[in-house]
């Protein structure tokens, strides 16, 4: 018991530095008291729960998004390594790379129900597991079976993660400090992605892939333990159901999910704008961007990483120091607009950059900017959604806002990998310059027509006064 009340006071502690960094004014006061701010729909049980357990639980949650985004970054170091040992085309590597993303778009409707009736903490224990599971597939073979295993079950095990942590923070805290939340959640995730570059690029040199990955599966399956033992804390699972409501069925959340994004304009732009972005940083974040830094700039793989991670250290940056910025719910429609028309003025300036041959310290920096402008989109994006539905209906929603945008990053992978391979080197699994700017051109054209969705996102928020769709 010792070990839990210490586990639990480290973390209390962490909480309170990343607020003290992260909170508006006012935030700090109210993050402190768990459930005194909570959910309606919530039970008196549920404050019985203490404050530190209850940072506890957070950040044991957040911890697993580490992981998820650790894991669906680590292709763009994992996989042109592999592809050049193996002797994969763009295409085959851009496939394997996109099997994380068809398991992890499945599994995030699903997932999002799950939550909702049997709470973040149980779902994310379980799939970390079966993240664990498709990592040890790594370090007995490395082939191209196992690369598309592992990238297929590490989807599966990890989609749970996001939608996880924003569902808790629904049903925990109060509304108005959502967006605080969801910063804290994605800036934490984004340093898993810095992680997943440059220091894992080390690792791999150091000490190899089976070792590097053994050590990952091991710290998967400490994490589902932690995660399992803390189940009956759940704040979602303790939440009392209104009288004479029946428990909704999986099936039935999706289609009351489907239901309220087709029924709503609003939803449909937001995901519009979402998705496009999503993509386009995924393919070159979550893939390229290594490969296309080596290849343009004749850098070592080492000095590539470097500088490919800044995308990830400004999603970090950027969700940190300015996630707090437009919370309000009548001004959500401001900051979507502003960070995705940002986005794609960062794309056409990173172009522009690698065409004109600048300075890597100069697209690296347009890199950055992407990062931060991608991790403001995302916490704008699901508060937006947030917003829409009433606490109960959170994880469905989300979840399938998710599914469908991982659909398309889905898209965006397997399109990027034909696209370059149109343009193939003396060697298999050897890329050309000319390839990537063709490649991202293409790409910076979809989010150039993706940013006519504001003008439906304007006209459909209504919430100068305040709107929902439960």
């Amino acid at each position: 018991m010792r070990h839990d009340e210490r586990n639990e006071a480290l973390a209390a502690n962490a909480f309170r530095a990343i607020t003290r960094f992260h909170a508006p004014k006012t935030a700090t006061k109210e993050v402190t008291f768990f459930m005194a701010y909570g959910s309606s729909s919530s039970n008196n049980e549920s404050h019985r729960i203490s404050s530190r357990r209850a940072h506890f639980l957070f950040l044991c949650l957040v911890s697993a998004y580490f992981f998820s985004f650790f894991f669906r970054i680590s292709a763009s170091v994992v996989l042109p390594q592999q592809a050049s040992t193996l002797g994969m085309s763009a295409a085959l590597t851009g496939f394997i790379s996109s099997l994380y993303y068809y398991a992890y778009s499945v599994m995030q409707s699903v997932s999002g129900a799950l939550h909702d009736r049997f709470g973040p903490l149980r779902v994310v224990a379980a799939g970390m597991l079966v993240a664990a599971a498709g990592t040890l597939l790594l370090v007995l073979r490395s082939s191209e079976w196992t690369l598309g295993a592992w990238r297929l079950f590490t989807g599966l095990g990890l989609a749970p993660m996001f939608g996880g942590a924003l569902v808790y923070q629904a049903g925990a805290f109060s509304p108005e400090k959502y967006v605080f939340y969801s910063s804290i959640t994605i800036s934490v995730g984004a340093f898993g992605a810095v992680a997943s570059v440059a220091p894992l690029g080390l690792a791999l040199d150091s000490f190899g892939l089976p070792a590097t990955f053994a050590g990952l599966a091991a710290l998967s399956i400490f994490m589902s333990i932690l995660l399992w033992k803390e189940r009956t804390f759940d704040p979602v699972v303790r939440r009392a159901p209104s009288a004479g409501q029946k428990p909704q069925s999986i099936l039935s959340r999706l289609k009351e999910a489907l239901r309220i994004i087709q029924g709503s304009r609003y939803l449909k732009a937001l995901l519009i704008l979402w998705t496009v972005s999503a993509g386009a940083l995924l393919s070159f974040q979550g893939l390229w961007a290594v490969s296309w830094y080596q290849t343009a700039y004749g850098v070592a793989a080492t000095t590539a990483r470097n500088w490919a991670s800044l995308v990830s250290v400004g999603m970090f940056i950027g969700t940190a120091v300015l996630g707090g910025f437009w919370w309000r719910p009548e001004d959500r429609f401001r900051g979507v607009c502003f960070w995705t028309v940002f986005n794609a003025v960062s794309w056409v300036a990173l172009l522009v950059s690698v065409a004109l041959r600048l300075p890597l310290s100069v697209a690296g920096s347009c890199g950055f900017l992407i990062g931060a402008a991608n991790g403001l989109i995302a916490v704008q994006a699901a508060s937006a959604a947030k917003e829409q539905v009433e606490t109960a209906k959170t994880g469905a929603l989300l979840g399938t806002m998710n599914m469908i945008v991982i659909f398309v990053v889905v898209l965006f992978q397997w399109g990027t990998g034909i696209l370059i391979n149109l343009f193939p080197g003396a060697q298999p699994g050897e890329f050309t310059e000319r390839g990537f700017l063709v490649c991202f051109l293409v790409v910076a054209l979809f989010l150039a027509v993706s940013l006519l969705a504001l003008f439906a996102l304007r006209q459909a928020d209504t919430r100068r006064g305040k709107r929902s769709l439960a």
